[in-house]
């Protein structure tokens, strides 16, 4: 670096010279992020790709720089946090510099890992200082949650956090949050699915499907729309069945009336899975959901056929 510099100072005309020096110095730090990755040095890997990224601010580099190096710096440096908590400051730092620079991906994991970031730093702190921590946690949830509605691991983590640190909110204020998004904009797809992922997530499953059921009116051709919509359905029979099993029955008939409840939930999930079905028939998450729910309710007509039918196609796939 210092000898590019140098060289550029001498005579500015060999910017073009130079350029393919800084790359392939660049590339070198990338590597050495590569290969410590795949050798689990995650900090070295991190502390490459990071100095890959700061090559690339050079005016000698004469290109775009690629904040995702940064990105991943951040990844794995919250990785690394895990058993070195002083690697959730830097991670905090390359992160938020991965934002400002323009990073983004379909899933808004910077956010997510931006959230570890602030919350693996607040662990290690007391007080005022720990209190500040995580409300910047909090901030890259609630960042997160308005690019990103439809992120579960987001809506887990905001789901944890309130739940594990009760002085920051409760669940409530996310649902809130949620529901005055969907009132601002109700032809939403993303803010309809939101909600019922978050009610989902705190198993109140009524209202996941009533807000699922709007996702797919809206969207009634998306594969996520249908299939999330059939496994709410699935999930509540499952809840149904556990709850059914910690009961000591003395009647038959309340078994059975709680046993229908739970068929109930279950039957509802099979037209939406079979329609997330048609749509994307190679999604084996789907035919294997649709057949041990068709098993279960074997007895009941046509349903035997069904499972026979994708019990067959997972067994091809």
């Amino acid at each position: 670096m210092a000898a590019v510099n140098k060289a550029q100072e001498l005579d500015p005309k060999a910017a073009a010279k130079l350029k393919g020096v800084m790359g392939d110095v660049v590339n070198f730090y990338k590597q050495e992020g590569n290969v410590n990755y795949d050798a689990a040095q995650y900090r070295k890997a991190a502390d490459g790709y990071i100095k890959a990224y700061s090559l690339m601010e050079n005016p000698a580099y004469g290109a775009a720089t690629d904040p995702a190096l940064l990105y991943n710096a951040g990844y794995l440096l919250v990785v690394d946090g895990n058993t070195n908590p002083e690697s959730f400051v830097l991670a905090e730092q390359v992160l938020r510099k991965a934002l400002e620079n323009g990073y983004s991906d379909e899933q808004g994991g910077a956010f997510y890992y931006l959230f570890h970031s602030c919350y693996g730093q607040a662990q290690q702190a007391e007080g005022e200082a720990k209190a500040a921590l995580l409300q910047k946690a909090k901030a890259a949830l609630t960042e997160g949650i308005e690019k990103y509605p439809t992120n579960e691991n987001i809506i887990s983590s905001f789901l944890g956090l309130y739940m594990s640190e009760p002085s920051v909110g409760d669940a409530s204020e996310l649902i809130g949050m949620i529901e005055s998004a969907v009132a601002r904009d109700p032809q939403s797809v993303e803010m309809w699915s939101s909600l019922a992922l978050a009610n989902y997530q705190m198993k109140n499953f009524e209202a996941a499907i009533a807000a699922g059921q709007k996702a797919a009116e809206l969207a009634p051709d998306s594969f996520d729309s249908n299939y999330r919509q059939g496994i709410f359905f699935a999930a509540q029979g499952d809840w149904l069945l556990e709850e059914i099993n910690k009961r000591n029955y003395t009647r038959q008939s309340d078994y059975d009336a709680d046993l229908a409840l739970s068929n109930n939930a279950y039957r509802g999930a099979v037209p939406w899975l079979e329609k997330a079905f048609e749509i994307d028939p190679t999604n084996r998450s789907v035919v294997e959901t649709l057949k041990v729910i068709c098993f279960r309710l074997r007895d009941e007509e046509g349903m035997m056929d069904k499972y026979n039918k994708y019990n067959t196609l997972l067994k091809q796939m």
